[in-house]
């Protein structure tokens, strides 16, 4: 919704909300780990799933708002000036009539989202302890240590564990070059 009406209302200021939410893109994840962590330790959420859920939508907002706020700026005026003739409020016009237009926007942000959450390992060995909540690539890494290397189990848990981005790609194929596309032709 941010890239919604950001893209689309000219509210004083949006190009600097834009460029502020944007300008995450080009910070590192590691630059910013401790304060990740600080965070997280003082809202009391280490070692739970929260608390990467947390993280994993906080790294993934600039991103997502890029991809989607040049989608939104795709899509025609037209369409949406018809729906306030029509008597359609905010809501409705966001919800019953962008929303459903921007789903190949939607499924190449969600694609590199969930990619960018399933491959992470750092955040990952930071803010978790315990072997429930590790993740699947903070797992992996417990195949190796000092004395001894299981690496034909490392390997093969390392097939698996890609599998699902592989999947998860091959299935939104066309709606991500459709949503990396879209605002790439004036005219």
């Amino acid at each position: 919704m941010c890239a919604y009406a950001i893209s689309r209302y000219s509210i004083f200021g949006s190009n600097l909300i834009f460029l502020m939410i944007s300008s995450g893109i080009l910070v590192p994840l590691n630059a910013i780990i401790i304060h990740y962590f600080a965070i997280i330790n003082f809202l009391n959420l280490y070692d739970t799933r929260f608390g990467l859920i947390l993280v994993y939508c906080a790294v993934g907002i600039p991103v997502s708002t890029f991809i989607l706020s040049e989608f939104f700026k795709s899509i025609p005026k037209e369409i949406e000036e018809a729906s306030v003739v029509d008597g359609c409020n905010f809501f409705q016009r966001y919800f019953k009539i962008m929303l459903p237009l921007s789903i190949p926007g939607l499924m190449t942000a969600g694609t590199f989202q969930f990619i960018l959450c399933w491959n992470e390992f750092i955040y990952a060995m930071l803010l978790t302890s315990s072997r429930n909540n590790r993740t699947i690539q903070f797992g992996i890494s417990y195949f190796t240590n000092e004395f001894f290397s299981d690496w034909v189990t490392m390997f093969a848990a390392l097939v698996v564990s890609i599998l699902p981005s592989i999947v998860v790609f091959i299935l939104f194929q066309e709606k991500i070059i459709t949503g990396l596309t879209a605002g790439s032709v004036k005219g």
